[in-house]
């Protein structure tokens, strides 16, 4: 009887290290998705009904909710109150409480009180800083509470890949201090705010966080509190997990990569075209081997048609909404990726978005050549291709995940800011200084209709540092929908002819020169 009760102690104590192991190898976190509008929505449990909210760092009040919202809960009214925004904006309404507020999946169980809101702002849900540290994984659309920096481990991270930075905590908002080339500056955190701002008064353009970021800032007339230089808001986000411990009023800044690529040597990785000349190469997934373009003007990692998608195991985490540049949108699932190799390179933890083939095949009004090509089943982008740089080579059909000390010393070097995602550099035409996304996903250039008017077709040389290339046609297109700070499309017209390399560790892109 007592061999019995050993060997179930031991098969029990076995089955306990087995679970815990598990639960080591899964830390509880939760899907959270960017809207439409670049902001991060995650789904929070009010009264027993769930709804997407939009995270906010710093409020007065757990909740900002809509007046409709409130008719549909069961709450009760408190008072009239006044706060100010991070903006500096400041807002009136009435309170209400509404009992708690839970995240179930984070342990989040927060007494809840609302204010209201207009229609024109989202609804916002406040993170309770007083019991919860907070990790904001955007490259792998998550958010998740570590006890410590060192519980990041759990999450696949490793601390010396985040720098430690001091912040202040507010019931208005989170702010941190930069060393700029102008001195110590303020900025406000907030994930709410599509652009990186600095107030006009300062001439400061862009903010270097050291081996880690450089970001472009758009200066406006605002008022920001006192003492306030500036707010870094979505693009701040985006690009990798950023870790707040409010208990030690510290910011920790993860790497530019956090998940880098494993390969033993670099080798130059074969690249076939589609019929209109864009650039494809072969990725493996649990050991299927699919065409998938290389295309930098995506925002998402990996891009996959449905009806490839579906025939991988892959693991479901969330339904996002997506649009084209026309402004058509769609809302499909998004699949979790352990790993995917292209040629001896590995890529680990990839969100793989599901593509409807049918948006992105509207007629781009314009003449394409085409000849027999390669059909692809969806697309790579810039959040999976900046774990590594990245050297183009067209001209010889091939392609080269770079280390770093990768010898361009040579070539023409461009500073490209990271707007939304995107590489935009500023290159000199015949038009003036134009703000050029650089696309291998477009198989022409393409300029915005607001500055050419009526015209059919531009053509134009372009100046890169110090060298002059070629005259290439620029097609008017109404790029609205892409944002005001971009003038236009640098496709593959231009950069099948030149190779490039883009330095996504300092914001560089370096072109061949004529």
């Amino acid at each position: 009887m007592k061999k019995i009760i050993t060997v179930l102690t031991c098969l029990g104590l076995g089955y306990a290290c087995l679970l815990a192991i598990h639960n080591r190898k899964t830390p509880p976190s939760v899907a959270v998705q960017l809207s439409k509008s670049h902001t991060v929505t995650l789904p929070v449990n009010i009264g027993g009904t769930s709804k997407a909210l939009t995270l906010a760092l710093a409020c007065k009040f757990p909740l900002l909710l809509h007046e409709d919202s409130l008719k549909k809960i069961r709450c009760r009214e408190l008072c009239s109150t006044s706060w100010q925004s991070g903006s500096g904006r400041t807002h009136s309404s009435k309170l209400f409480d509404i009992g708690h507020v839970k995240i179930k999946e984070l342990g989040v169980n927060t007494p809840g009180k609302a204010a209201v809101i207009d229609q024109h702002n989202p609804e916002s849900f406040c993170w309770p800083f007083d019991s919860k540290n907070l990790l904001i994984d955007l490259p792998l659309r998550r958010l998740a509470c570590p006890k410590n920096k060192k519980d990041l481990k759990r999450y696949g991270y490793s601390v010396s890949e985040f720098m430690p930075v001091r912040c202040q905590v507010t019931k208005g908002y989170v702010s941190l201090i930069l060393e700029t080339d102008q001195g110590a500056k303020t900025f406000i955190l907030s994930p709410r705010s599509r652009d990186n701002i600095i107030h006009n008064e300062t001439n400061l353009r862009s903010v270097k966080i050291d081996g880690f970021y450089a970001f472009a800032l758009k200066s406006v007339e605002s008022t920001l509190p006192k003492g306030v230089d500036g707010i870094l808001g979505i693009d701040f986000f985006r690009q990798s997990p950023i870790f707040f411990n409010f208990k030690e009023s510290m910011v920790y800044i993860g790497s530019k990569r956090p998940n880098r690529v494993h390969q033993r040597k670099a080798d130059p990785v074969k690249v076939d075209y589609t019929n209109t000349g864009l650039p494809i190469v072969n990725i493996t997934i649990n050991k299927k081997t699919i065409p998938l373009l290389l295309d930098t003007g995506s925002t998402f990692a990996a891009n996959i048609d449905e009806d490839v998608i579906n025939t991988f195991d892959l693991e479901p985490l969330y339904d996002s909404v997506s649009s084209n540049y026309r402004g058509d949108s769609y809302c499909t699932p998004n699949y979790f990726i352990n790993h995917l190799d292209i040629a001896n390179a590995k890529f680990y933890n990839v969100i793989a978005h599901t593509r409807k083939s049918e948006f992105y095949e509207a007629p781009l009004d314009v003449p394409l050549i085409t000849k027999e090509g390669a059909q692809e089943a969806g697309n790579i982008g810039c959040p999976l291709l900046k774990r590594t740089n990245l050297f183009c080579d067209f001209p010889n059909n091939k392609i080269v995940f770079a280390s770093p000390n990768f010898d361009c010393s040579s070539w023409e070097a461009m500073h490209y800011d990271d707007y939304r995602g995107l590489i935009l550099i500023s290159v000199n035409t015949q038009l003036g200084l134009l703000k050029l996304v650089v696309d291998t996903g477009s198989p022409v250039s393409f300029i915005d209709k607001k500055l050419v008017g009526s015209m059919e077709l531009i053509t134009s040389n372009l100046s890169l540092g110090n060298s002059d290339y070629e005259e290439i046609s620029f097609y008017p297109i109404d790029l609205s929908e892409l944002g005001a700070h971009i003038d236009g499309i640098l496709g593959m017209n231009f950069l099948k002819n030149h190779p490039f390399y883009i330095d996504f560790e300092n914001n560089f892109v370096y072109f061949e020169p004529i």
